[in-house]
């Protein structure tokens, strides 16, 4: 019989233990021991069965067929592996991503998407990298976190430098790859790029606006198996996008390519940041998401720039603008009905993650950025907050020893004084990024709009529980 991992799965080794995840059906597992053993004696090329029960034999790693057939079997159900007689029936067993199917898939691994830790504190696993591979971008959007000029008069990384950034990450088991910019289709080397990724077998993801999409960009990113492409798109109203862009006919270049990708059967997820100039459009966007069967994040508090300056904050909503959007969110996304139906007392108000973004938050635990003139730095956004350069240490050096990485991995929710006596905590999505890039580079000087949001989303959540208690 011949055996090989999924097209669509990926395996790395991390911390004595073998991680195996699908981009297809998100499941995802850990294995030590000898399932660690005959997980990592896989690879993308068909081998025989016996040849790998033989090989593991020879490290003195012995299964029980009875056993090893049933571990087989479970993780061809996760769709993890494929087995078979043949290549051809090898091909033939692979699910692909399919919108058409989307739904099904997650009703059928609802159950077996588990959350996978494989990091400790000690020992965190770098398991993804955004890699800003050009400053350039042809949008000026009003709110953005990057400064205009840098957007204007930026840079793009050399390949050879891109290359040499991704075979460091492939060296310390890196699974995702986040391509960003600016806008990451000006690069002239961008498809080079990610042939790269795929020959370092990464999980590619792509931040793009998409204006600069072709037949050709659009073929090689088909070809190559990127998981997802972040999309931003800001509005239904054709001169409401463009307004914030400061671009005109961007909308119509967006909307269409992003809707191409969609019907090529590719994972595209919307981001909106939701601001003055948009927010009474929230439920068309929305609602179109949801015809697309597309996932559409949205941020209502907003990034101050990167270099301190709060300037972009004007296209903040009002408290007002803010509180009409989260009724807009609450009687429109589904998410927030499944958890108030699941309040079963008041005392679920006060415990139940409304919110808790910080809570949650994985950075410098399992991820990193660069800029493109090598500072790395946090999170998105965090470019003020610059931990190492890859033009003056490795990768490596940085992120298990760079002083200024090991200690903000120490900064926990016990670090801030006025959160430690809230009761508000989980309905708060309070952000590092956020307070250092509107106060002046203090971390701890929490931004007082995650606190007024909170109150809101609590008391109108409050609301609708009293609601559902009273029969309406």
């Amino acid at each position: 019989m011949l055996i090989r991992q999924n097209t669509h799965a990926f395996i790395r080794f991390w911390n004595s233990m073998a991680y195996i995840e699908s981009q297809v059906n998100h499941v995802s597992r850990i294995y030590s021991g000898k399932e660690k053993d005959f997980i990592l004696s896989l690879s993308r090329q068909p081998q025989d069965l016996d040849d790998i029960i033989n090989n593991l034999a020879a490290k003195h790693v012995h299964f029980d067929l009875e056993d090893l057939n049933a571990f087989i079997k479970e993780l061809e159900r996760l769709w993890l592996i494929v087995s078979g007689e043949s290549e051809d029936e090898l091909r033939n067993k692979e699910k692909s991503f399919s919108y058409a199917e989307l739904d099904a898939v997650r009703n059928a691994f609802a159950a077996d998407q588990q959350i996978v830790e494989i990091s400790t504190k000690e020992a965190p696993w770098l398991r993804s990298l955004q890699l800003e591979v050009t400053s350039l971008c042809n949008e000026k959007c009003i709110h953005c976190y990057i400064p205009s000029e840098t957007k204007d008069y930026g840079s793009m990384m050399p390949v050879e430098q891109v290359k040499s950034v991704i075979d460091q990450f492939a060296e310390l088991s890196g699974l995702r790859i986040i391509l960003s910019g600016g806008e990451v289709l000006i690069h002239k080397h961008v498809i080079e790029i990610l042939e790269y990724c795929r020959e370092k077998d990464l999980m590619i993801f792509i931040l793009s606006n998409l204006t600069l999409m072709n037949d050709e960009t659009l073929k090689i990113i088909k070809n190559l198996n990127v998981f997802n492409i972040q999309v931003s798109l800001y509005s239904m109203d054709e001169s409401v996008h463009d307004n914030i862009t400061k671009v005109k006919g961007s909308w119509k270049k967006t909307k269409r390519n992003l809707e191409t990708l969609v019907a090529n059967d590719i994972r595209v997820t919307i981001s909106c940041p939701i601001l003055k100039q948009n927010y009474k459009g929230y439920k068309e966007l929305f609602e179109y998401a949801q015809s697309l069967n597309i996932f559409c994040y949205v941020d209502y508090v907003l990034l101050a720039q990167s270099d301190l300056c709060t300037n972009n904050l004007c296209t903040r909503m009002t408290m007002e603008q803010t509180e009409e959007l989260l009724d807009a969110i609450l009687d429109n996304d589904p998410k927030y009905h499944q958890k108030i139906n699941a309040i079963t007392s008041e005392t679920d108000l006060d415990t139940m993650p409304f919110g808790q973004r910080f809570n949650s938050c994985e950075v410098l635990r399992s991820t990193i950025c660069m800029t493109v003139d090598g500072n790395i730095y946090p999170c998105p956004g965090w470019q003020g907050m610059v931990v190492g350069n890859i033009y003056e240490q490795s990768l490596k050096y940085i992120w298990f020893e760079s002083p200024r990485v090991i200690e903000l991995r120490n900064v926990d929710k016990n670090s801030f004084k006025k959160c430690k006596k809230c009761g508000l905590k989980n309905y708060c999505d309070m952000c590092l990024v956020y307070n250092f890039n509107e106060n002046n580079g203090d971390i701890y000087e929490v931004s007082t709009r995650f606190c007024d949001n909170a109150k809101s989303l609590k008391t109108k959540i409050k609301q609708r529980y009293k609601l559902i208690q009273e029969g309406q």
